[in-house]
């Protein structure tokens, strides 16, 4: 388990008191036991706070129903990494994935067997991308994928692999029957002299749908304007 430095400290200073009060004649061992029993009960409640402090954090970035970041905080890391592009000179690729058909999983099985779609397809982007790629989700049955330091070969590759690996998953309905979600998607690659973060998305967002409008279950590459 990690601890920030103040739970540290205050862990550190807990053992330390008590280091101390070994060495102390009884007397004094007594007043040491009731300082160390204080700094103890402060030390738990710093921990307590630390603690929920870093829950609240991860709940404020992660999407309930998926695991996967959320929106919020998926455009809050492209605009980062986009800035960190534009300084360095690296590529950066940016994913708009859609699930096919989810209004049909819905209407024909039930919304609770499209969440389980959604949940399949959220931990098979996860799995398939990168270490040090983001994902998350835009929306709906909408998910964007961050890729640090991937040129347009790279990019199509991540996505591809991703593609061919959710277009592998039987999702149970609960009545016996398995579902088969497929995605579409769009890949965009920011321009060599950077290119702002709202015209790189909606490189994206269109590519992805050359992707549904060529027959679904694809990866298009986004053109530059």
């Amino acid at each position: 388990m990690r601890f920030s430095s103040d739970l540290r400290a205050a862990l550190i200073g807990a053992l330390t008191v008590t280091a101390a009060i070994l060495c102390m004649s009884s007397a004094e061992r007594f007043t040491g036991v009731m300082w160390s029993a204080s700094i103890g009960i402060a030390a738990i409640g710093v921990m307590a706070l630390g603690l929920a402090a870093a829950r609240w954090r991860r709940l404020s970035v992660i999407d309930d129903a998926t695991g996967l970041y959320n929106r919020r905080y998926l455009f809050a890391r492209l605009r980062a990494e986009l800035g960190r592009a534009r300084r360095t000179g690296a590529p950066i690729s940016f994913v708009v994935a859609e699930v096919d058909n989810m209004r049909e999983h819905n209407n024909l099985h039930g919304h609770l067997a499209g969440d389980a779609v959604l949940l399949a397809v959220a931990q098979a982007l996860r799995a398939g991308v990168r270490r040090g790629d983001i994902v998350g989700r835009w929306g709906g049955d909408e998910f964007g994928l961050i890729l640090p330091g991937a040129d347009t070969e790279e990019a199509l590759r991540v996505a591809e692999r991703i593609r061919a690996a959710i277009a592998e998953l039987g999702v149970p309905t609960g009545n016996g029957q398995l579902l088969r979600p497929t995605i579409s998607a769009g890949v965009a690659v920011s321009a060599p002299r950077g290119q702002p973060m709202l015209e790189l998305m909606d490189r994206a967002d269109k590519a992805m749908y050359a992707a549904k409008a060529e027959g679904k279950n694809r990866v298009v590459p986004a053109l530059f304007k």
